[in-house]
C-alpha cells in the first residue's frame, strides 16, 4: 500500500530546533580523576571501607560506606558504558539517513518516465534532520493508529508536521507507505507508482527525511518528506 501528495508554498514558522548530548566520555574522565585524588589524599579510604563493610555490617557506619561503595562503582559502570550507547545511536541514525540519500541519488541519477511524465536525471536529496523527524513522527502515528494515511490521527497535516519541527518550506511532498520489508523495496514500489515517482524525481526538492515504525505485529509504516527551505 502507497500513497503520495504535493504541496507548493504554505506558511510555517522558523523555529531552530537543535539536540544535544551529554558528553558521557567528559564526565567519565573527570570522575575517574577525583576518585584517583581522593585515594591519593587518603580522604577516599576504600580499603578501610571494605573491610568495615565486612565487620561492621550491622553498625550505621557500616551501611552509609556500603551506599557510598555501591555508588562509586556503579557511577564508573555507568559512565563507562554511556559514550558507547550514545555512539552506538548515533551511529545507527547515520547509516539510516546515508542508506536512504544512497537509495534516492540512484533513483534521480537517470532520465525516468513517471506515467506519462518525463523526468531528467536530478542532482542528489540532502538528508535533513527535521524532515527525519517529521517523517518518523509520522510513521510512528501510522503505526500506532494502524492506519496508512497523509492525515495524522488527530488531524494533522504534512504542513503541520513541517511546522511543529519548524521547517519553512517553499515547496513540501510526502511518501507513505506500508507493509514493505526494507528501504529499498519500498523505493522501488514508489518509482512504480506515477505520482511518487514524480515526488522523488522532482528537481523542485533539494532535502529530504524518512522514517520507519512497525506496529505491534511487524507490519512496518514508512514516510518519505521531500521539500526545499524557503530563501
Amino acid at each position: 500500500m502507497r500513497s503520495g501528495l504535493v504541496c507548493l508554498g504554505g506558511m510555517c514558522s522558523n523555529l531552530q530546533v537543535q539536540s544535544s548530548l551529554m558528553n558521557g566520555e567528559t564526565f567519565y574522565f573527570w570522575l575517574l580523576l577525583l576518585l584517583l585524588l581522593l585515594l591519593r589524599s587518603g580522604r577516599l579510604p576504600v580499603v578501610d571501607m571494605w573491610k568495615c563493610m565486612q565487620q561492621c555490617r550491622d553498625t550505621p557506619q557500616a551501611a552509609i560506606r556500603r551506599r557510598l561503595v555501591i555508588f562509586i562503582f556503579a557511577s564508573l559502570v555507568g559512565f563507562s558504558i554511556m559514550p558507547a550507547m550514545v555512539s552506538g545511536a548515533t551511529s545507527d541514525a547515520a547509516l539510516f539517513a546515508d542508506a536512504w540519500e544512497t537509495l534516492l541519488a540512484d533513483a534521480r541519477a537517470q532520465d525516468r518516465q513517471c506515467g506519462g511524465e518525463s523526468y531528467a536525471a536530478s542532482p542528489p536529496l540532502t538528508w535533513n534532520d527535521r524532515l527525519g523527524a517529521a517523517a518518523q513522527t509520522h510513521s510512528e502515528d501510522m503505526a500506532q493508529s494502524g492506519r496508512m494515511s497523509h492525515e495524522g490521527s488527530r488531524g494533522e497535516t504534512l504542513a503541520d508536521r513541517l511546522d511543529a519541527v519548524g521547517f519553512k518550506p517553499r515547496a513540501w511532498a510526502e511518501n507513505v507507505a506500508a507493509g514493505q520489508p526494507d528501504a529499498a523495496t519500498v523505493v522501488a514500489a514508489w518509482l512504480d507508482s506515477p505520482g511518487h515517482c514524480a515526488n522523488i524525481m522532482s528537481a523542485a526538492y533539494t532535502e529530504f527525511g524518512a522514517g520507519v515504525h512497525r506496529d505491534a505485529s511487524g507490519r512496518r509504516y514508512w514516510t518519505l518528506v521531500l521539500a526545499s527551505p524557503r530563501d
